[in-house]
This record gives C-alpha cells, sequence and structure tokens, in this order.
C-alpha cells in the first residue's frame, strides 16, 4: 500500500487517537444501528442516498448474521465513541454463478463451504461522521483493513460501485493502487410535455 495511507493515518491516530475495533457478532442489533447512523450521516450528500429505516435496519441485522465476516468491519472510535466504519463483504460471486439463478441443494452446499472457497472481498462501505472528515480517518480504516487482511485467508479485495463526485473515496481506491475497470451512467432527461386536443 503506498505510503500516503500511512502516513494520513498516523496524522489521524496522532490527532485523534484512535481506537479501532471489529463488529461485535454477539450484539448485532446495536452494531446495525451504530453502522447505520454513521452511514446515514456520512453518505447524505452522496447522490441518490437514502437513510436506513428500521426496516432496513433489520434486513442489515440478518445481512451481519448470513453473509458479513465479522472481522473485516472495523470501526474507528474516538473517545469510546464510533465516528467511522468500514464495511467488507466477503466475494460470494463464485457460490452464486453456478445455481444459474436458481435456489438448489448446490447452492446451499456452497453457502455451507464459503469459509473455505471465499478467497476475496468487497469494499462495501465507508462512512466517516461529518465532524471527522478530511482527518485521514478512512485511511486509518483502510490500514486497519490491511492490517486485519494479512491475518486472513482473503487474498484480494474490490472496490466497486463508486460514485464519479465521491472524490474522497476515489482518491483512497488510487492511493491503494487500484484501477478502473467499468464505468456506469444514469442520464437524465426531462420529459417533453405534450398538449392533447380533442
Amino acid at each position: 500500500m503506498p505510503p500516503l495511507i500511512f502516513e494520513n493515518a498516523k496524522a489521524a491516530n496522532d490527532k485523534l487517537n484512535l481506537k479501532m475495533r471489529t463488529l461485535d457478532p454477539n450484539d448485532l442489533q446495536k452494531e446495525a444501528r451504530i453502522i447505520s447512523g454513521i452511514f446515514n450521516e456520512a453518505l447524505a450528500d452522496n447522490w441518490g442516498f437514502e437513510e436506513f429505516t428500521n426496516n432496513q435496519i433489520q434486513e442489515m441485522v440478518t445481512m451481519l448474521k448470513l453473509f458479513i465476516d465479522p472481522r473485516i468491519v472495523a470501526f474507528a472510535q474516538v473517545d469510546g465513541k464510533d465516528i467511522g466504519c468500514l464495511l467488507m463483504i466477503p466475494n460470494y460471486n463464485h457460490l452464486i454463478k453456478p445455481c444459474l439463478g436458481k435456489i438448489g441443494p448446490g447452492l446451499l452446499w456452497r453457502y455451507f463451504q464459503r469459509n473455505k472457497t471465499t478467497k476475496s472481498v468487497r469494499g462495501y462501505a465507508l462512512g466517516v461522521l461529518k465532524k471527522y472528515q478530511g482527518l485521514g480517518v478512512g485511511s486509518a480504516l483502510t490500514a486497519e483493513m490491511l492490517r486485519i487482511g494479512m491475518t486472513t485467508e482473503y487474498s484480494e479485495c474490490e472496490v466497486s460501485w463508486v460514485l464519479a463526485n465521491n472524490s474522497p473515496m476515489n482518491e483512497l481506491a488510487k492511493a491503494m493502487g487500484g484501477k478502473q475497470s467499468k464505468v456506469y451512467r444514469i442520464y437524465q432527461k426531462t420529459p417533453i410535455n405534450v398538449a392533447l386536443h380533442n
């Protein structure tokens, strides 16, 4: 990883005295509310973002229980308060692809064997409370995730679906050596008003 990430991480640690922790699998209700609270504030200005509702928080609890590896969800804390979160998810595409859109015994078998066969992760979301943005907390979380990743079986990471105007995340991805592979565009056009006359 480029030195800039570690330099920014060190600056954040020196300034804020950051503490890091990972997801607590024994209290997913609490963890889901912390995650949603961070992302609701941190991503509020992102195009198309909608705040997590109570129903979506409950869906997050299920997702955390069934699909997330607690080791690769990192929180940054200041004075015991969670102020940032980096949420990675194991890449399960190799489990899903062979089933051709159908749920059957084969998919279930691969799911239960997932810990032995999953070797890559995807960057799902990174959020930092507005008060702490621009201070290197994102870099600190990234450096922490690299440290965690070195202790796991994961060997690859993909960061995807980053908005073009999300400059901090795009710059962070580039600083990690990421290369852009695909670009998706959404276009909007005002409809033409057509008057109908009988």
